[in-house]
This record gives C-alpha cells, structure tokens and sequence, in this order.
C-alpha cells in the first residue's frame, strides 16, 4: 500500500493505492484504493482509508480469522 497526497482535486487531500502481482497474467497491476479528506497526517489518512478498505472488503479485523490484518494497521 502506498499513500500520496492528492493534488487532482482539492476533494481529497490523500490517496491511497497498491501495485499487486497477478499470478495468472505474470505481471504487476496498479489496484486502486481510496481517497482521503480532513486529515492532515499522513500515517492517520492512511490508517482510515487502509481500514475503510478492509471494512469495503468485508474483513472484520475484530474476528480472529482476519488478526494479520488488523496486526498491519497496528503498524502503520
């Protein structure tokens, strides 16, 4: 996952996105992600808009089954 302040429009002030390998293809792929207003830090955006996604995704990082996700937001 990377985090960049968003300059396209003065909507959001971060983005969020992530480069992942498709296995099948061979490649990389940029995979889009979300977009952040009204934090200014950058590690507390990405913390937000990394769970929003996971919440999206339908990842309860409260049940055992998803603990690595919720131990990667921990270390964000």
């Amino acid at each position: 996952y990377y985090i960049i302040p968003w300059q396209a429009d003065s909507q959001f002030d971060w983005a969020v996105f992530r480069i992942s390998w498709d296995d099948n293809r061979g490649k990389w792929e940029w995979a889009s992600g979300a977009k952040v207003s009204g934090i200014k830090e950058r590690r507390e955006a990405a913390k937000y808009a990394i769970s929003k996604l996971f919440e999206d995704w339908g990842y309860d990082v409260t049940k055992e089954e998803y603990q690595v996700y919720a131990e990667f937001l921990k270390e964000l």
